[in-house]
């Protein structure tokens, strides 16, 4: 379980199973009533709510989701953020 430094937040680590550190340990993250695991992040004073397994994909698998792509669980299950049951797909028109 290396960790790797967070694209767009370089005061955070994120595996490749989306457990979130900063230098004041592992943060945990909350359950939206959509079933998706979120964390607060903090940066330059201003906070912004990022759902974790769109962090694993920008982290593991390279292809970061925009207003064109979304990240889809191979399993169905939508708090298993490890990057292999992950895949970016793009959004349909």
């Amino acid at each position: 379980m290396a960790f790797v430094v967070c694209p767009n937040w370089p005061n955070y680590e994120i595996n490749e199973y989306g457990a979130i550190r900063n230098k004041k340990g592992i943060r945990k993250p909350y359950l939206t009533t959509t079933g998706y695991l979120y964390i607060v992040m903090r940066k330059k004073g201003l906070k912004k709510a990022c759902a974790v397994h769109r962090l694993v994909a920008e982290a593991f698998i390279g292809n970061p989701p925009d207003g064109k792509n979304f990240v889809a669980h191979w399993d169905g299950n939508k708090t298993n953020n490890y990057y292999k049951r992950e895949r970016v797909e793009p959004t349909e028109v």
